[in-house]
């Protein structure tokens, strides 16, 4: 396994992803270079799924308020379309956060839903143009799921060699014989591995961050009446579904199983409070 722990449990936007997550990365990482060129525009084309179905994920949302600096790690979910909004009206935004320039959402932001770019189906291309209508700076991105971009060169490449972590594993049944070979727990070992990311004081606080985040996740799940976006008027469930389990606390007396209706509540509760 040569991913950390914190590269597979994230604080980030919903409700996917590879259509919020990564694309936002994607926006901030090329407005940040195309900022020091002073460009004139710049134009935004999605391609595959990310043009197909990313209206519906919310990615123009995304895009736009990486364009403008913001991170998935920090950025307020509920800012994200009033910040769409305003770019709308104003026809404008501030890359990087810093210059002030002109962007027409409905022709410099471009779902290319009959095209695709060759390395993945979630591809974007930004294009920063000078005064005189030249390019300047054009890159490619792939969002490559759980929010992880690569560049177009670099989804050509092999990828960069990870640390060497002091219990290697490729399998369930691997990282079992580890624990039972060093007489550890399953998170033991795990956070043996950890340490060759960062030291441990640092992995438990931002453990601690991402069990924070959750928390408040499920919390305003709970509570968020309303119906989900899309316009087919569906009404969010999580809200009844926890008053009814919450009334009737004597069901866990009489169904061992009650508590797996807790779970699939929290998991409601996030995933229609991520796809508001």
């Amino acid at each position: 396994m040569k991913l950390s722990t914190l590269d597979l449990y994230t604080i980030g936007i919903g409700p996917s992803s590879s259509h919020t997550v990564g694309p936002m990365r994607a926006a901030r990482a090329f407005a940040g270079e195309a900022v020091k060129l002073n460009p004139d525009r710049i134009q935004v084309e999605l391609f595959g799924s990310l043009a197909l179905t990313g209206k519906g994920h919310g990615t123009h949302l995304a895009i736009v308020a990486g364009l403008q600096g913001k991170e998935p790690e920090l950025v307020d979910p509920q800012s994200l379309l009033p910040t769409l909004e305003l770019a709308s009206v104003k026809n404008s935004i501030r890359l990087g956060g810093k210059l002030k320039m002109e962007f027409f959402i409905r022709k410099d932001l471009i779902f290319s839903r009959k095209a695709a770019l060759p390395y993945h189906s979630n591809g974007m291309r930004f294009t920063a143009y000078g005064t005189d209508a030249n390019p300047l700076l054009q890159s490619v991105y792939y969002s490559v799921g759980g929010g992880f971009i690569v560049s177009g060169d670099a989804g050509q490449a092999d990828p960069p060699p990870a640390p060497e972590s002091p219990y290697p594993f490729s399998t369930a049944e691997e990282l079992v014989q580890w624990a039972v070979s060093e007489n550890k727990s399953i998170s033991g070992i795990i956070l043996q591995n950890e340490s060759v990311w960062r030291d441990r004081k640092a992995t438990h606080s931002r453990l601690d961050k991402v069990w924070k985040a959750m928390q408040a996740c499920v919390k305003s799940g709970l509570e968020s009446e309303g119906v989900l976006p899309g316009g087919l008027n569906v009404p969010k469930r999580a809200p009844e579904l926890y008053r009814k389990l919450r009334d009737r606390p004597e069901s866990a007396l009489r169904d061992s199983l009650t508590i797996l209706d807790w779970v699939d509540l929290y998991a409601i509760a996030v995933n229609e409070e991520n796809a508001s």
